[in-house]
């Protein structure tokens, strides 16, 4: 399920990203098409404190709609503070080393430690 794809990217990719741009991880979820799972995602959201849960069933044809509410999201709460949102599904692996690479190249080397 996504729980166990969002606790392996928490100790991979996301984890290595996180500590070496010292920025946050987030992972967007819909509501569960199964309305008993609910009371595990906020468990797991006491215990990581890294989930944007939007009002919109988690499902692959509401794709679209999550990526609109995370755009909006971080339109609002982070834009003024923030230059660059990296958005993935929970099926994408980062190669961490060639986007610090990127990220080296191409943005302004004092927003990046």
């Amino acid at each position: 399920g996504s729980f166990e794809k969002r606790n392996f990217t928490r100790s991979t990719w996301a984890k290595e990203i996180s500590e070496h741009f010292k920025i946050p991880i987030l992972y967007a979820i819909g509501y569960p098409k199964d309305p008993h799972l609910q009371k595990d995602i906020i468990a797991e959201d006491l215990l990581y404190h890294d989930l944007l849960q939007f009002n919109i069933l988690e499902s692959y044809y509401n794709l679209t709609l999550k990526t609109t509410s995370v755009l909006l999201w971080y339109d609002r709460y982070c834009s003024k503070n923030s230059e660059y949102l990296l958005y993935v599904d929970d099926d994408v692996l980062i190669h961490v080393d060639k986007l610090i690479i990127y990220m080296h190249r191409t943005v302004n080397n004092d927003s990046i430690q």
